[in-house]
């Protein structure tokens, strides 16, 4: 009886030491999402600064204004700009929730700096130049701005 009485406890610790590492496992980051927050979601920033975004600006992707005909119509520069700050934006707020530790302090001060940067040059200078776009000024003028 005794035997059972304590093979019983013995397993109820085993257990519940199983549990609470599972539970303190969870809620540590593992180095995959640092990966995938940090590296790849610099991949958002590509183009910036370079022929991609230009590209992008000058010839816009096309957006479904109806669904039942299946009609589309460029979407304006102030869109497709938007759409980039809101994806750079929720990588960065996923890179500000990372905790950082001995390993990884730098690698999350240089991608939040990176973000930061990026986002800047999209809410000031691209916001510039998406207007020029959606205005439809000269050619010469965005060439001259660029």
């Amino acid at each position: 009886m005794t035997s059972k009485r304590s093979m019983g406890r013995f397993t109820s610790f085993v257990f519940a030491s199983c549990c609470l590492i599972a539970v303190s496992a969870c809620q540590q980051t593992s180095p995959d999402e640092y990966f995938v927050r940090v590296a790849l979601g610099a991949n958002l920033m590509f183009g910036f600064a370079g022929a991609g975004m230009q590209r992008e600006l000058a010839t816009p992707s096309e957006k479904l204004t109806d669904a039942k005909t299946g009609a589309t119509a460029p979407m304006t520069r102030a869109e497709v700009l938007q759409f980039k700050v809101d994806a750079v934006q929720n990588s960065y707020e996923g890179v500000k929730d990372l905790k950082p530790n001995n390993e990884t302090k730098e690698m999350i001060a240089a991608s939040l700096a990176l973000h930061e940067l990026v986002l800047t040059g999209y809410r000031e200078e691209y916001k510039q130049l998406a207007a020029l776009y959606d205005d439809g000024p000269a050619p010469d003028k965005i060439a001259a701005t660029v």
